[in-house]
């Protein structure tokens, strides 16, 4: 049987090229952690702040372990992209 969790969570980045990884513990959603299937992180402020207009961009990766119930949201920033917290929900599905 498919369920579905949720859960809010912040993660950070910064600026000057750099990659920041925040761990979220999926451990906590009441879900065998074995069985999840796919992990999707949707910020609220999706809107993206650039300090200059030499351009580039934040992109959001996203790795899952089921061994250890940890989702890593990596978070890589340009040269350009100012720092800043992005709050949003984890939406966990397992089969």
């Amino acid at each position: 049987m498919m369920k579905i969790a949720t859960k809010t969570v912040t993660v950070t980045t910064g600026n000057g090229g750099s990659t920041y990884q925040n761990e979220i513990d999926l451990n906590d959603m009441g879900l065998d952690i074995s069985k999840i299937i796919a992990c999707y992180f949707e910020p609220t402020n999706a809107g993206i702040g650039l300090t200059s207009t030499g351009g580039g961009q934040c992109t959001l990766a996203k790795n899952y372990n089921t061994a250890t119930g940890i989702l890593t949201i990596s978070i890589g920033s340009t040269t350009y992209c100012r720092p800043m917290t992005w709050t949003g929900t984890v939406i966990a599905i397992t089969a």
